[in-house]
């Protein structure tokens, strides 16, 4: 961490020494995935400890949404939720699949209070309707048959997201997500 006068103060290490990491917060915790491992540094207490729960499936990318932290599950077409503002707590039965194409995910984001999809040829938007087996649900219709190029290229903007988006025959563009359409 750097505080106010720019002095740095290290907070642990991650197993890994290289590669990309991704990170979000839900006020009280942030979670920070690279891959097969995922960490969670409470603000509170300012500590930096490994998720050790075997259900957690590890995550290349992770987003916060409706009280939940949401990963991929590296190498697949799943993601999973976390425990209620409980980035620690992970249940292998609490997890839903993108269907709208045969292809892995590559990463979730959340905008506009729904989860989207980025998978290799495919984007698919879900929300949370409240579901008992699981809250999130896909959003007919609200599919694409671009995928995304590059997992680290989504950025917010505007209130939505932007993005290397690549079609199924391998062209490749910025696109922005413009409600549940590529612009």
């Amino acid at each position: 961490s750097i505080n106010n006068a720019g002095v740095a103060t290290s907070r642990g290490t991650l197993l890994t020494g290289s590669g990309h990491v991704s990170m979000d917060d839900n006020g009280l915790e942030i979670m920070i995935v690279d891959g097969p491992n995922g960490y969670i540094y409470t603000i509170a207490t300012t500590t930096l400890a490994e998720i050790t729960d075997g259900d957690f499936p590890g995550g290349d990318t992770v987003t916060f949404l409706d009280s939940y932290f949401l990963v991929n599950k590296p190498d697949s077409a799943q993601f999973l939720k976390s425990a209620s503002y409980n980035g620690a707590a992970w249940d292998a039965l609490e997890f839903a699949t993108a269907e709208s194409a045969p292809d892995n995910l590559v990463a979730v984001e959340s905008t506009q209070s729904r989860a989207v999809l980025f998978g290799e040829r495919s984007i698919e938007h879900w929300a949370n309707t409240g579901g008992l087996d699981f809250p999130y649900s896909r959003i007919s219709g609200a599919t694409s048959d671009w995928g995304l190029a590059a997992r680290q290229s989504v950025a917010s903007f505007n209130s939505s997201l932007i993005f290397l988006a690549k079609s199924r025959h391998g062209e490749v563009q910025v696109c922005w997500l413009n409600g549940y359409t590529l612009d």
